[in-house]
């Protein structure tokens, strides 16, 4: 009896390399599953967050509100800074949604690639760049090559524009990582890559850097002598305030107005504003995006001063 006992324990004792093996599979799978859901923390929740420019800023808190309005269970954060700081949030999932006043530069580009993140891009609404200056100042428009001029600071005095104004110029301008500063810099100083010495370069040394639009029309709209430039939406709620210089391709062209209706027509400074997010985020922010470009997002754009992409 004794030895039939002993011959049945040891039938029902575990294999002990059947038991290791068992539970090394399951630490395996505790593991991959415990990976998934960490890897990408913005899958954790079903909100929507949006990060980048502040010339966004109206039309994002715009979104925000009616976009909730028609999916209440699905919360929107909207933070602004600069487009660049939004790219780089999404590069770092830190946000779900870049929204930005440029496309993604190449070093830009090859960073999400060296992780192998595959981002879509689309192209949300059209804005403009106004130049502004005091009201007080003689001058309404200006041409493309003036303005190079001015802001590089090889023009330093009002008077090289119109003989009867012999005061100095201040040149304001927006912050390395703002997206309007990056369009401008490209488009009206002619100059792309990085950064040079100075901060404020490729500006006039004596440039004052402001970090939000709505910094830089305060200190025009307080100093007769001053100019700079922010998006059209800005200017045009601050009328009352500055003034919105009429811009020339060339000296011999005609001067146009900034406008919703010149910023696909004719007016120099028009440029297209963006939302990035991950080709395969999570269904709340594609809901997201999928609002951005409908006729209801669309409505929002036309609302908020800037030009619709459905026109």
């Amino acid at each position: 009896m004794a030895k039939r006992a002993s011959q049945q324990a040891a039938l029902l004792k575990p294999n002990s390399t059947v038991l290791i093996a068992f539970f090394s599979v399951c630490v395996m799978l505790v593991a991959a599953c415990g990976k998934t859901a960490s890897s990408d923390p913005r899958s954790l929740t079903p909100m929507v967050s949006v990060e980048g420019s502040d010339t966004m800023t109206v039309l994002l808190t715009a979104w925000e509100k009616e976009f909730m309005k028609l999916h209440p269970d699905i919360p929107v954060s909207v933070t602004t800074a600069d487009s660049g700081a939004g790219i780089q949030a999404l590069l770092e999932q830190r946000t779900d949604v870049a929204a930005s006043s440029r496309d993604l530069t190449p070093a830009e580009n090859q960073s999400f690639h060296s992780k192998s993140m595959h981002l879509s891009r689309e192209i949300v609404a059209m804005d403009s760049i106004a130049v502004i200056v005091n009201p007080a100042l003689s001058i309404d428009e200006i041409s493309m090559d003036e303005l190079k001029d001015v802001f590089t600071g090889k023009i330093s005095e009002w008077s090289a524009i119109d003989p009867k104004l012999k005061v100095p110029i201040d040149v304001c301008v927006r912050e390395p990582g703002s997206g309007t500063s990056k369009y401008f810099t490209e488009h009206v100083l002619k100059e792309r890559g990085s950064a040079k010495d100075s901060p404020s370069s490729p500006y006039a040394k004596s440039a004052k850097i402001f970090n939000s639009h709505e910094a830089l029309i305060e200190t025009v709209a307080s100093d007769k002598n001053a100019v700079g430039y922010v998006g059209l939406s800005y200017a045009v709620s601050s009328k009352s305030k500055v003034k919105l210089l009429k811009i020339k391709l060339l000296k011999t062209s005609p001067a146009v107005a900034p406008s919703k209706e010149a910023a696909t027509n004719n007016y120099p400074l028009s440029r297209p504003l963006y939302i990035f997010f991950d080709s395969n985020a999570k269904p709340s922010t594609k809901q997201f995006a999928e609002f951005c470009m409908s006729s209801a997002g669309q409505d929002v754009v036309r609302q908020n001063g800037f030009v619709s992409m459905s026109h």
